[in-house]
């Protein structure tokens, strides 16, 4: 079985140049760097194994709009590279256990601090909060934690539910050190599509109506872009999302060697992120696209 897995994410604009939300999906993946060989390969080339999991995250800020900008972006780059240092190690010591769980609450209390100790160093920045959605999954678990009314809605078979409880009363950041956000372990399915978002958008759309979306046989980027579009007709406030399909593949893509090197085979590709950049995350991708511009895409076994 090869699962495909088609995630896309959107964040409105209302003509400000200060976004107030943010979205992240991302895989980790173990690597290997190659600074110097015989083999047919540029130096310093780096090689990517299979995803250890899949990323998703969805931040709104709070306060004034600066420094609710900076709160949502602290807090997707802090859980971001906490998690770069963890995931394999926590991962494979517990796949399905209290260690995911503590690894993702540990990663949102890294992003609390982070903003604790801004705040204290700039005064515009004192008190800045956010609320945060975290999604790691791990095929068929997903681990879910969530600080906010940012939201998780898990589709099968015609119907929405949601993922978890909502913490209305915690946020990352804000005037206290503590944090107690909720955790929510999910096992999916094939043919399941979940729903990461904003406050805005589970406000304005009842979990009838994101049924209703989410059953269209659509791409990801298009289910998004309709929640989204449905939102943004309800309230022209910003908006954020991120939509993932989980269905089985039809076929293998051939793999690209590394060189000499053996190639791994699509089996060893579980996830894959079809999401196309969007705002700053086209800008980032473009940058880094162009810094491994020679890196072969095949994993190596």
């Amino acid at each position: 079985m090869i699962l495909n897995m088609d995630c896309y994410g959107i964040r409105t604009s209302i003509g400000s140049d200060v976004a107030t939300q943010q979205f992240l999906t991302a895989d980790f993946n173990r690597s290997v760097q190659i600074h110097h060989t015989s083999l047919d390969v540029p130096d310093e080339s780096r090689a990517f194994g299979r995803s250890q999991g899949k990323l998703m995250m969805v931040a709104e800020g709070l306060g004034n709009a600066d420094s609710a900008s900076r709160a949502c972006t602290i807090a997707l780059d802090a859980v971001t590279r906490h998690l770069l240092n963890v995931v394999p190690n926590q991962a494979a010591a517990d796949p399905g256990g209290s260690a995911i769980e503590r690894m993702l609450k540990d990663a949102l209390k890294r992003g609390q601090s982070t903003m604790n100790r801004e705040g204290r160093v700039i005064d515009a920045h004192a008190g800045m909060a956010a609320e945060v959605t975290v999604a790691y999954i791990a095929w068929p678990t997903a681990h879910v934690v969530q600080a906010g009314r940012t939201a998780a809605f898990l589709w099968r078979t015609g119907k929405v539910d949601r993922i978890g409880a909502q913490a209305p009363a915690e946020t990352i950041g804000g005037m206290s050190d503590q944090l107690y956000p909720a955790y929510t372990r999910t096992e999916l399915r094939m043919g399941d599509k979940l729903l990461l978002c904003a406050h805005g958008v589970s406000r304005h759309l009842d979990e009838f109506q994101l049924a209703s979306q989410l059953s269209e046989p659509l791409s990801a980027e298009q289910l998004c872009q309709n929640i989204i579009t449905a939102a943004s007709a309800l309230d022209t406030a910003e908006h954020c999302g991120v939509v993932a399909r989980f269905d089985e593949g039809l076929s293998e893509e051939p793999a690209t060697p590394l060189g000499t090197l053996p190639a791994g085979s699509a089996n060893d590709e579980p996830h894959r992120d079809h999401r196309k950049d969007q705002d700053e995350a086209s800008r980032q991708a473009a940058c880094l696209e162009q810094q491994q511009s020679d890196v072969p895409s095949a994993p190596v076994n």
